[in-house]
C-alpha cells in the first residue's frame, strides 16, 4: 500500500510486483443525482474491490440507500442481494445542493462522490440517442443524467419559442466525473448554431437565445474520445436562472450586506457595454442581501461542486439564487478582511490607478477579450518597513486565470517630475504543498511586501489567459494562519500516478493519513490530534514542525478491534502570536487519476473524513519503536533507531524496513529481518545542509503476506448449493406428483393438469441449471477464500526527529554594562553539551553589517568546558545606540564542521 506523502522514494522502496491489499473504490454512480422527494434507483456503474458491498452512505440524512435484490428466477430460485445496486430515497425536505456518497463494503469505507438534488425533473439518458435523427425530446427545465459513449455522441431534442433564452449546462468536472465533455448546437435541420468546451472548467455550457419557434439538438460527446462509465454527465436545458458570480467575491464576516449577482435569466437588468460578456454572451445584473456567519473557521466547506486542491485554502458559502423560474446553479461567496473598494474603470491607465488606503481589499474583473489586454492598476501609501502581504484571488476562485502583478515604487525628482522603479514582477508565487498527491499550488500571486521609504506605490495586474474573471486584491498586514488538509491518496505502482486512498486500517494493523498545512504567514508547530475515533483505535498525533508543510497521522487497531464505519475529526492547535487557535483538518481526495507517469491527477475537498475498521484478516505482524517514539542528534549526527517485529499466526516472512519521509539531507540504509530475526536497528545520517527543525516520518515495511479476498467466499457458497439442493428434492417431488396426477387424469382435466407438470418440469430444470451454477459458484469461491501470497508495502510505525544547528545550546549573559568609547565590556557565555558532544567550541564575536568601531573577537572553550568570557572593547570612534552584535559558534561533531550565529544586543553609549 503505497500511500502519497512516502513520495517517490516508495517507489524506489518497491517494485511494481508489490501490490495493494483491496480497499473499497467508487468512480461514477448513476444517476449522479435526483430529485427532491422521489426515489432514485441508483448503480454504481464503476469502481474497484466492489465485491461485498453492504451499504451506500450519504452526507445527509435525508437521503437513504436501500440494497436491491434480485427476486428468486427460475435460474436461480433463491433471493440475490445486487451488490452495487440501491435504491436511494431522497426526503422531500432535504435542500437542493450537492452531497456526497460513500460505499460501504468488506474492503472498508469507499472514497467520496458527489451526488446533486434538485426541484427539478429528472431522467435518465434516453436509448438510442446517437445520431440527430434518434434525438429524443426533452422538456424544458429537465435534468439529464447520462454517460458519454466511446467515440459516440448523445442527441437531445428540446423545443423553444422565438426570444426565449436557454441555457444548456453540461456538469461534469464539477461532479467528479472524468468527462471532458463538449458540446454543439444544432437547428432541426441539423445545422450548426453554437459550440462549446471550456467555459465552466472543463465543462461546457452554450447561452443560446432562440431565433424562432422551433426544435433544438444538443449533442455532446467526450472531446477526446477515450469515454467510459467514469465519464457521466448531468445535462441541464433550462430557461432558469444561471448565475456566473456574485461580486464582490468576498465580505466581511458577520456582515448582511448587498451584492450584485451577474448571470443570465435571474430577472435583473442588462449589464451595458461588452466588457461584461462570456463567449460574446451579454450578462444581466442583480441586487441581492447575502447574510455571512460571523467566524469563517467554523464554516465548512460548500461542497455546492467540486472544490478543487488548489481552492482549498479559501473559506466560503454557497449562495443560490431563488427566482420564480426555479433556483439557480451554487456559487461561493468567500470571506474578505476588509471592506472591498470597487476597481474604478478605467484604470488602464498608471495615471488613473484605483486609490486604495492600505491595508486595504479592492474587488474587480478582467475583462472578456484577448489575453492581457486589460490592466488593472491601484495605488497606496505605505510609511518606510511597513509589511504587508499582497495576495491576488482569482484562480483559487476558480477562475482559469493566470494573473501577473507588478509592484512599483512612484517618486519625484527636485522639479516634480514622476519617477518610477519596478520593485517585484510576481507571477504564479504562490507555492502550495506539491509533494504529495494533493497539490495546492495556485496561478495565482502572492508577495510579502516592505515598503523601502514612505511614499507612494502602484501595484498593476493582468490576466495571461483569456476571458472574463473576476478576482480579489489583498493588501494586508500579514495575519499568521494556517489551514489543514487530511489528504487520503496512494501513487500507483503501475501507472506512477495518484489515485483513491480510502481509509482502512485493518484489525491488529496500522493506517497512515498525510496532515497538510496550507501556512498564513505562519511557520510555528502544528499539533495534530483525532477526534470521535471508535474503541480499539488509537492515534497517538503528530506535530508539523516549524517550517514543514505536511506530517503523517497513524492509527493503530487492536487485534480485537470491532467493525465500524464513521466519520472522525482531525484537530490542529498552534501557538499563533501567544494564542492558541485551533483549526479542522478538511478532508482531501484524489478526484480521478492523471495520466501515467503524471503523480498528480485531480483532487479535490471533501465533506468530511471517513475511517474504516475491520476485515475478516488481521495483520499478521506488528512492529514497535523499542525505545521511544522520539529522536534528537544535532546536524551532522547520527541515529539509532531499534525496532521490535511481533510475529502472530505462523507468519514467518522477511521484511525489509525503511523509513520514509525524511528529506535527501537525512539518509538511512533499509534493513532486512528474515524469519529468526525479529529485532534489528535502522540508522539515520544527518548532513550538514539539513534544516534544524521537527521532521516527522514513517517506518515501512515491505513483506509477503498471505492473504484471502474473501475467506468466508466458499462457506456461502456451499449454503446456496445445500438450499438449492433441497429445492431441486423439492420440485422433483412436485414435479413427480404432477406428472402422475396428469397420467391418471380424466381426459377433460389432462389439459390443465399436463400444463402444471410442464411448469413443474421447467421449474426443476431451472433448479438442476441452479445447481450447476452452484457448483461453479464454489470453485469461484475456493479461489476467492483461497490465502494467496501477496506482496505488500504498508507503513507500521511514526517517529519525530528534532534536529538542532549544534550539539549544543548556547547561553548569552547580559554584558557587564554598557559599552563606551575606549571602554570594554564582558559578555558570558554558557554552553550545554548534547547528544554525548565533547570537544572544544569556537567562539566568534560579530559586527552588525557596516558597523565599526568595535573589533571581532574570539575564544574557545576547550573540551569538556562549558563557560567562557568575550571581552568587546570599543574604539575611541564608535557609534552610540543599542545594536544587535551575534557571536558565531563553531564545532565539529563526527567529523563535521557546524556553525550557528546567535544574536543578543550590546548598548552603546555616547562619549564624553
Amino acid at each position: 500500500m503505497k500511500r502519497s506523502f512516502f513520495l517517490i522514494v516508495l517507489l524506489a522502496f518497491v517494485s511494481n510486483a508489490f501490490a495493494q491489499l483491496p480497499r473499497t473504490r467508487i468512480y461514477a454512480l448513476h444517476p449522479a443525482g435526483g430529485k427532491v422527494g422521489t426515489t432514485v434507483d441508483l448503480k454504481i456503474t464503476s469502481g474497484s474491490d466492489l465485491d461485498g458491498l453492504t451499504a451506500l452512505k450519504f452526507s445527509h440524512p435525508g437521503i437513504t440507500a436501500a440494497q436491491k435484490q434480485q427476486a428468486p428466477t427460475n435460474s436461480w430460485p433463491l433471493p440475490k442481494k445486487l451488490e452495487t445496486a440501491f435504491s436511494v430515497t431522497i426526503k422531500a425536505d432535504v435542500p437542493p445542493g450537492a452531497y456526497e456518497a460513500r460505499a460501504v463494503g468488506r474492503h472498508g469505507v469507499s472514497n467520496a462522490r458527489i451526488f446533486v438534488v434538485s426541484n427539478r425533473n429528472e431522467i435518465l439518458e434516453p436509448a438510442p440517442n446517437d445520431s440527430i435523427a434518434d434525438a429524443k425530446p426533452v422538456e424544458l427545465g429537465t435534468i439529464i443524467n447520462g454517460v458519454a459513449d466511446n467515440g459516440g455522441y448523445d442527441m437531445f431534442k428540446f423545443a423553444a419559442k422565438a426570444g426565449q433564452r436557454i441555457i444548456i449546462d453540461c456538469q461534469a468536472e464539477r461532479i467528479d466525473s472524468k468527462l471532458d465533455a463538449s458540446m454543439v448546437l444544432y437547428d432541426a435541420k441539423g445545422r450548426e448554431l453554437l459550440r462549446d468546451r471550456n467555459t465552466i472548467g472543463r465543462d461546457p455550457l452554450i447561452d443560446f437565445t432562440a431565433p424562432s419557434d422551433g426544435e433544438y439538438i444538443v449533442q455532446v460527446h467526450d472531446a477526446v474520445y477515450v469515454a467510459d462509465a467514469s465519464d457521466f454527465y448531468r445535462l441541464s436545458i433550462s430557461d432558469g436562472p444561471h448565475v456566473d458570480f456574485v461580486f464582490p467575491p468576498a465580505g466581511m464576516p458577520g456582515t448582511n450586506n448587498q451584492y450584485t449577482v451577474y448571470g443570465r435569466n435571474i430577472g435583473g437588468s442588462p449589464v451595458p457595454g461588452s466588457e461584461l460578456t462570456i463567449n460574446g454572451d451579454p450578462l444581466e445584473k442583480l441586487t441581492v442581501q447575502i447574510q455571512l456567519p460571523k467566524d469563517p473557521n467554523t464554516v465548512a466547506p460548500p461542497i455546492g461542486t467540486a472544490i478543487h486542491a488548489y481552492e482549498a485554502a479559501i473559506d466560503a458559502i454557497s449562495y443560490q439564487l431563488k427566482t420564480n423560474k426555479g433556483r439557480s446553479n451554487p456559487v461561493r461567496v468567500g470571506f474578505a478582511t476588509a471592506k472591498a473598494t470597487i476597481e474604478k474603470e478605467p484604470n488602464n491607465d498608471p495615471a488613473k490607478a484605483t486609490k486604495l488606503t492600505a491595508p486595504a481589499e479592492a474587488a474587480g474583473w478582467f475583462s472578456s477579450g484577448a489575453p492581457g489586454s486589460d490592466d488593472d492598476w491601484f495605488e497606496f501609501e505605505a510609511k518606510k518597513g511597513t509589511v504587508y502581504r499582497i495576495d491576488v484571488f482569482s484562480h483559487r476562485l476558480g477562475y482559469s486565470t493566470d494573473v501577473s502583478m507588478l509592484i512599483q515604487q512612484v517618486t519625484k525628482d527636485a522639479k516634480g517630475k514622476e519617477l518610477v522603479k519596478d520593485l517585484q514582477e510576481v507571477d504564479d508565487s504562490n507555492a502550495g504543498v506539491t509533494d504529495t498527491a494533493f497539490d495546492t499550488t495556485t496561478s495565482d500571486p502572492s508577495y510579502r511586501f516592505a515598503a523601502p521609504t514612505d511614499g507612494k506605490y502602484r501595484v498593476l495586474l493582468r490576466n495571461i489567459n483569456p476571458g472574463l474573471a473576476i478576482y480579489r486584491l489583498a493588501i494586508r498586514p500579514e495575519q499568521p494562519d494556517f489551514h489543514l488538509i487530511a489528504s487520503s491518496s496512494f501513487i500507483d505502482p503501475q501507472r506512477k500516478t495518484a489515485a483513491a486512498y480510502p481509509l482502512l486500517v485493518y484489525k491488529g494493523g496500522v493506517e497512515t493519513i498525510d496532515i497538510l498545512a496550507l501556512r498564513h504567514g505562519f511557520n510555528g508547530d502544528i499539533q495534530i490530534t483525532a477526534e470521535n475515533l471508535p474503541q480499539g483505535v488509537k492515534c497517538d498525533g503528530t506535530t508539523i514542525a516549524a517550517g514543514r508543510n505536511s506530517a503523517p497521522l497513524i492509527f493503530t487497531a487492536s487485534s480485537d478491534a470491532a467493525d465500524w464505519v464513521g466519520p472522525i475529526r482531525i484537530i490542529g492547535k498552534a501557538k499563533v502570536n501567544d494564542t492558541e487557535i485551533t483549526r479542522e483538518a478538511r478532508g482531501g481526495e484524489v478526484q480521478w487519476s492523471g495520466r501515467q507517469n503524471a503523480v498528480h491527477g485531480s483532487s479535490r475537498v471533501t465533506g468530511g473524513i471517513a475511517l474504516a475498521v475491520g476485515s475478516s484478516w488481521t495483520f499478521p505482524f506488528a512492529i514497535d519503536l523499542a525505545k521511544s517514539k522520539s529522536f534528537a542528534t544535532a546536524r551532522g549526527g547520527k541515529i539509532s533507531i531499534p525496532v521490535k517485529v511481533t510475529r502472530q499466526g505462523g507468519f514467518k516472512e522477511t521484511m525489509s524496513l525503511k523509513v520514509n519521509g525524511l528529506p535527501k539531507e537525512i539518509t538511512a540504509k533499509a534493513i532486512s529481518l528474515d524469519a529468526k530475526k525479529n529485532e534489528g536497528t535502522l540508522e539515520l545520517t544527518v548532513q550538514t545542509k539539513a534544516n534544524a527543525t521537527r521532521y516527522s516520518a514513517t517506518i515501512a515495511t515491505a513483506t509477503q503476506v498471505k492473504f484471502a479476498k474473501d475467506k468466508d467466499a466458499s462457506k456461502r457458497a456451499a449454503e446456496d448449493k445445500k438450499k438449492i439442493t433441497e429445492i431441486v428434492k423439492k420440485f422433483e417431488a412436485d414435479y413427480k406428483q404432477a406428472a402422475d396426477n396428469a397420467k391418471a387424469a380424466a381426459k377433460e382435466a389432462k389439459p390443465e393438469l399436463d400444463k402444471l407438470a410442464k411448469e413443474a418440469k421447467s421449474k426443476l430444470d431451472g433448479a438442476k441449471t441452479a445447481l450447476k451454477t452452484a457448483d461453479a459458484n464454489i470453485k469461484k469461491a475456493a479461489t476467492l477464500a483461497k490465502e494467496n501470497n501477496v506482496k505488500i508495502s504498508v507503513p507500521v510505525a511514526v517517529f519525530t526527529l528534532d534536529v538542532t544547528p549544534l550539539p549544543l545550546k548556547v547561553e548569552i549573559g547580559k554584558p557587564s554594562g554598557a559599552l563606551k568609547p575606549e571602554g570594554k565590556v564582558e559578555i558570558p557565555v554558557t554552553i550545554e553539551r548534547l547528544y554525548g558532544f565533547a570537544d572544544e567550541v569556537t567562539l566568534e564575536l560579530e559586527l552588525p553589517k557596516g558597523f565599526s568601531g568595535v573589533k571581532p573577537v574570539t575564544v574557545k572553550i576547550s573540551k569538556d568546558q562549558t563557560t567562557a568570557t568575550i571581552v568587546a572593547a570599543a574604539a575611541k570612534k564608535v557609534t552610540a545606540g543599542k545594536h544587535q552584535f551575534r557571536i558565531e559558534a563553531r564545532a565539529k561533531f563526527n567529523n563535521q564542521n557546524l556553525e550557528n550565529d546567535h544574536p543578543f544586543e550590546i548598548t552603546i553609549e555616547a562619549g564624553g
